[in-house]
């Protein structure tokens, strides 16, 4: 949107960590150390991007957002020194209850685990939020157009009780 600007939050394991069955692992994305302030801000959108990686064709997980949000897949591709940047992408449009939760305090928390009794571990290689946050200016023009075509509609009314 050309009248918003984007707060992105990433978080690059390195090396990669390890999610573990049964136990998984839980991580914290925060876009208001990155320009977003919770109650002067407000959020059109967010879209989260994770990449796991495996040494094996057979893991399936669940990713889960703070908000109950969740999605999952399995076959996560190989991951070798020669593709570093492969892996499996998992994407998320936060829905309005994910957006909810990250615009309340600037952050959102993210669950890993594995899905199945015969799935092993996996990894998580990095993770990054990208969040569109209109410019406050947009926000008090669109208020002052609103008051103003409130304003032209009553005129408009009473002059035809009149």
């Amino acid at each position: 949107t050309a009248n918003a600007f984007v707060v992105t939050d990433s978080i690059v394991k390195n090396p990669d960590q390890v999610v573990l069955p049964i136990i998984g692992y839980s991580y914290t994305h925060d876009i208001s150390d990155h320009g977003y302030t919770p109650g002067a801000n407000r959020l059109l959108s967010a879209v989260l991007n994770i990449r796991l990686t495996d040494f094996f064709l057979n893991e399936s997980y669940v990713v889960t957002l703070g908000s109950g949000q969740f999605q999952s897949g399995s076959n996560i591709p190989d991951f070798t020194v020669n593709q570093p940047t492969g892996g499996t992408f998992v994407h998320f449009d936060l829905n309005a209850a994910s957006l909810a939760d990250l615009a309340a305090d600037g952050k959102i928390n993210v669950f890993l685990q594995t899905n199945g009794i015969f799935s092993s571990s996996f990894f998580l290689a990095d993770s990054t939020l990208t969040a569109q946050v209109p410019e406050p200016l947009t926000i008090a023009l669109m208020g002052v157009g609103f008051l103003g075509i409130g304003a032209a509609r009553r005129k408009s009314f009473k002059k035809n009780i009149v």
